[in-house]
């Protein structure tokens, strides 16, 4: 624990700073705004050295390892890249240019950090075998380690200790640095040894008795030596400097310049001091002379009073280290009054003098506020005061609940109230234009004294003893009055006007009323913001603008601005654009609220009925607070200009997550994952606003606020772009941000391939559906065909065996009769032409039972067409002509049968009405279907016959569409006038070939189906 209490890290903060503002070197260290973080807020352990590297990051060294803080959040670091550290307890940081960071350890030994990769000195390498305390680099790249047994000089490969050979004892070194001149200076417990540029050996210079000092380089690059016992000395310079000195590490030490020149030093025992010099160092040739010191304890609010570090960062805030945690100290906007005793328990009281002299009541004492003074106290007060009201002729007037004084010629006078009220309290006090006083007294109503005796004023009989609450003066002479009923008058010479609550300012209980430039009057109440403009009332309300919440002090500047103190903080707005707002009513107010993080105590005070913001003589705006009093410089607000570094700490997707990534290939099958990114601002972290887009999901910018979390669902395979930018608590924006390139590849389901094969898999399905239900219907149509034929073949039967027989027998009756009769005779010649004509009968009956049962399947096509054709024309001149392609396969019965009758029809209708001299018949047998075509050369058959189906009277044209609707034939006719006609038959093959018995089977399952159907 000594050891840790010993470590030094040398080296002020080394980057190239933006312009962020140094803390101001006038005001005391109370008054910057201070946080703290411990183990209650995460910090895991005690902070012995800090650094920050480029992107932002500020790494702490402690006693359970290395960790990076980005304002908000502590995030332990772990090598990603290999190797191990040293051990947990981390005693010495420094941070180079490029990002790397050089870690010392309490047992000794050295690390390099570059890109998550470690490597690491142990005492065996020749690296320090006891505790860090500091580094510096010179400007050879040479890299200097102060440890506990001595010095080390490490060059990028060899380690050497420094030792009585180069003039330095055999000690330990409490701190090393580099002066601007190259020299290079140790600081051991007893003395200072500085060694030339290039003399390769160490001369004592001074000694300092048991005193632990450390080196701080000012702002002109000299260095200087202080500690907590003595004041700060220059350190001298041996030669010229050649300004190749530059600053190469950034560290934390126990003292340093900030960038304002300012003395800042921590110690072991008393926590942390501050040196305000006369003049900056550096800004001439003189050494400056050291002023005045002040100091920051546990009392005060210091994480400890072992305070073993102290480093400034880019943005120009203070850090310190203790063992017991971290602290912060930046730039406050709003300034908690250290010279006035601060409290909750009473409240204060504010009024500016026409000649500038601000009073202040409150705590016991009334404080007199002079231009370019400090508050002072004047004089002590009996009891909390109510009211505080400062006259034209610089009297001050005070009312509390014992009654009325007036400070006059820097003397307290009692002032007699008028007969009846005395010792009663008063609530409020102004002028008239002829500087009467006015004041209003509890259960006696409103009074005047003109300096020699009091005299009632009567407003209204229902108000005659009612004490207004606020009484104010407005710029054209005329006095307001509030009453704690709602009441709100005017008066103006004898004429009391009165608003009611339709035509008042509708804002709830009245807190301030304010005479504003423009010659209007704003009031400040509970909800929100209104403005008398001599005629009616415009009302901001805070339900439109929640800063607006219980609004209790308004102020005004001469830079055209409005302050206004509220419940939610401190509004600050141009006056033009407030004067819109209420004109208009609208949320379109543009301004900037300053809170606690501003260094605001509390929040206004409430129901005081007095104005809680007031001018200071300097210009300086005074707010009253639930918690104290503070003041803000409005010619001085302070803006931090430097963009904040964003950078995406990490991707999350299905509970995996990738570090610092800039461009990734994520696993198959993501769809949902988290993205988390930063900015670093140190200084108002919690203020940093953010927006993000992923390109191809989000058509716009998102707007985060201060969420730094991104998250996306159901994200389609492909590939990605995510932006995220942030501006700091200033609104200073990097629009530049970070960028994280991703791509999702496709699983094999999410791929076209798997597209391809389920749409062809569809297809396919589809057509197994389709093709069993042209099988179902071509079954269903095949039994219908086989039901057709056995009737025919029952008909026959029916025929030959009962009309047939039956006629035959009666043809042998009637032949008996004829034989019985004489020839010759008429009956017998009249009975022998009967039974001829039977018989010509019989025979004709005969063969059509034999065409009902002797269909020929197998028969060939074109010998039976040829046959056809010389029945239905005998005229050899025609040419006839028959065709067939494809191998020549049996056709169903009825199909057979169907076809040579529509092929039949149309050859007689190339003979008959087209008068043609060439047919021809072509036969085409496929494996899907069957067809045939007649083609003729005759005249063609009329547009109009065709668009009517066939000539009025003739049904061969309808018929044969008939027939092939029979057998689920589609037949098509194409015919022009004079060029012919072509007729094609087209059969579906399930119904055209006859069936084989390798097919019966499934058949057999057809008519299961259609049995189902």
């Amino acid at each position: 624990m000594q050891k840790r209490m010993l470590m030094v890290v040398c080296l002020t903060c080394l980057f190239i700073w933006g312009r962020a503002a140094a803390l101001e070197p006038d005001r005391d260290i109370r008054q910057f705004h201070h946080t703290t973080w411990t183990n209650t807020e995460g910090l895991p352990a005690a902070v012995w050295a800090m650094a920050q590297t480029p992107d932002g990051y500020l790494w702490l060294g402690t006693g359970m390892g290395l960790y990076r803080f980005d304002g908000l959040r502590f995030e332990e670091v772990r090598p990603s890249g290999g190797g191990e550290l040293l051990g947990v307890d981390i005693t010495a940081l420094a941070s180079t240019p490029s990002g790397d960071i050089v870690i010392g350890y309490q047992k000794g030994g050295v690390s390099f950090l570059h890109n998550g990769k470690l490597s690491s000195y142990s005492p065996r390498d020749g690296a320090p075998g006891d505790l860090v305390l500091a580094f510096a680099q010179d400007q050879d790249a040479v890299l200097w380690v102060a440890a506990f047994d001595g010095l080390r000089r490490f060059d990028g490969k060899n380690w050497l200790k420094i030792g009585p050979a180069q003039g330095l004892p055999a000690a330990s070194v409490w701190d090393v640095a580099v002066g601007r001149d190259g020299t290079l200076w140790a600081e051991t417990i007893d003395a200072v040894y500085a060694m030339q540029h290039g003399s390769g050996r160490f001369e004592r210079i001074g000694e300092h008795p048991q005193s632990r000092r450390s080196f701080a380089r000012a702002a002109d690059g000299r260095l200087w030596a202080s500690d907590a016992e003595h004041s700060p000395t220059i350190l001298p310079e041996f030669t010229s400097p050649d300004g190749r000195t530059t600053n190469r590490l950034s560290t934390s030490a126990r003292s340093l310049f900030d960038r304002d020149g300012t003395l800042w030093g921590v110690d072991r025992q008393a926590g942390l001091r501050r040196i305000r010099f006369r003049e900056k160092p550096g800004a001439s040739g003189e050494p400056p002379q050291p002023g005045e010191m002040d100091t920051f304890t546990l009392k005060d609010g210091l994480s400890s009073d072992i305070a073993t570090s102290v480093f400034e960062d880019r943005e120009g805030n203070i850090w310190v280290g203790s063992n017991l945690g971290l602290d912060r100290f930046r730039h406050a906007n709003v300034v908690v009054e250290s010279a006035i005793s601060q409290t909750s328990q009473h409240g204060y009281r504010a009024a500016t003098a026409d000649h500038g002299t601000l009073y202040i009541a409150g705590a016991g004492s009334l404080y007199r506020i002079r231009p370019d003074g400090p508050p002072e106290a004047v004089v002590p007060l009996r009891t909390p005061p109510d009211v505080i009201f400062a006259a034209s002729n610089g009297d001050v007037w005070i009312g509390d609940i014992n009654g009325l004084q007036r400070w006059a010629n820097n003397a307290m006078l009692e002032v007699a109230l008028p007969h009846g009220s005395e010792g009663r309290q008063v609530w409020a006090a102004t002028e008239d234009e002829s500087g009467v006083l006015w004041i209003s007294v509890a259960d006696k109503g409103i009074f005047r004294f003109d300096g020699h005796a009091w005299s009632p004023v009567q407003v209204r009989p229902d108000l005659s003893n009612r004490p207004p609450f606020i009484m104010q003066r407005d710029r054209q002479g005329g006095i307001w009055l509030y009453y704690l009923n709602g009441a709100l008058l005017r008066i103006a010479g004898e004429k009391v006007q009165s608003f009611a609550a339709g035509d008042g300012p509708n804002i709830g209980v009245i807190e301030v009323i304010y005479p504003d430039s423009a010659g209007g009057v704003l009031f400040g109440g509970e909800f929100g913001l209104a403005r008398f403009d001599g005629h009616r009332f415009h009302t901001l309300r805070s339900s439109v603008i929640p800063s607006l919440t219980l609004a209790s002090g308004i102020v005004e500047t001469p830079q055209g601005e409005t302050w206004i103190n509220t419940q939610m903080g401190i509004v600050r707005t141009a006056t033009k654009d407030l004067a819109l707002a209420l004109e208009e009513a609208g949320p379109a107010l543009n301004y900037e609220l300053l809170n606690f993080r501003d260094g605001l105590p509390g929040v206004a005070e409430q129901d005081s009925f007095s104005n809680t913001a007031v001018r200071g003589p300097d210009h300086r705006l005074w707010f009253i607070t639930s918690h104290g009093i503070a003041w803000v410089d409005p010619t001085h607000v302070y803006k931090n200009t430097l963009p904040p570094a964003v950078l995406i700490r990490s991707l999350t997707a299905n509970g995996r997550e990738y570090p610092a990534p800039t461009r990734l290939s994520l696993p198959e099958g993501v769809a949902n994952l988290q993205i988390d990114y930063t900015a670093l601002s140190l200084s108002t972290p919690e203020r940093v606003h953010f927006r993000y887009r992923l390109e191809g999901v989000d058509a716009n910018w998102i707007d985060a606020n201060g969420r730094r979390q991104a998250f996306y669902t159901k994200l389609a395979p492909g590939q990605y772009t995510f932006n995220v930018v942030a501006a700091n608590g200033s609104g200073v924006w990097n629009n530049e941000g970070a960028t994280l390139a991703f791509v999702i590849p496709p699983t094999f389901t999410q791929t076209k391939w798997f597209l391809l094969l389920c749409i062809a898999a569809g297809m396919g399905v589809a057509w197994l559906l389709y093709s069993m239900r042209l099988q179902q219907v071509a079954a269903r149509i095949r039994v219908g065909l086989e039901e057709r034929l056995a009737e025919r073949e029952r008909i026959a039967r029916e025929l030959h065996d009962t009309l047939l027989q039956g006629f035959q027998g009666l043809m042998l009756h009637f032949q008996s009769v004829a034989d019985s009769m004489p020839p010759g005779q008429p009956a017998h010649e009249l009975m022998e032409r009967a039974l001829e004509r039977a018989d010509d009968v019989l025979v004709e009956g005969r063969d059509r039972v034999s065409d009902l049962r002797a269909i020929d399947c197998h028969g060939d096509l074109a010998l039976a067409f040829a046959a056809a054709v010389k029945k239905l024309t005998p005229d050899p001149l025609v040419k006839f002509l028959v065709a067939v392609e494809g191998a020549s396969r049996s056709l169903h019965p009825l199909v057979r049968a169907e076809v040579f009758k529509i092929g039949s029809e149309a050859i007689f209708n190339a003979f008959r009405h087209a008068r043609a001299e060439s047919i021809e018949v072509g036969f085409v047998y496929q494996r899907k279907q069957f067809i045939m075509r007649v083609r003729d050369d005759g005249i063609g058959i009329d547009p109009d016959i065709l668009e009517r189906g066939g000539r009025q009277g003739h049904f061969g044209l309808t018929g044969m569409r008939e027939r092939a609707e029979k057998i689920r034939a589609e037949l098509t006719l194409a015919s022009r006038t004079g060029a012919g006609t072509e007729i094609e038959l087209v059969v579906p093959s399930k119904v055209a070939y006859a069936i084989t018995r390798d097919r019966r089977s499934l058949l057999a399952l057809h008519r299961f189906f259609a049995l189902l159907d």
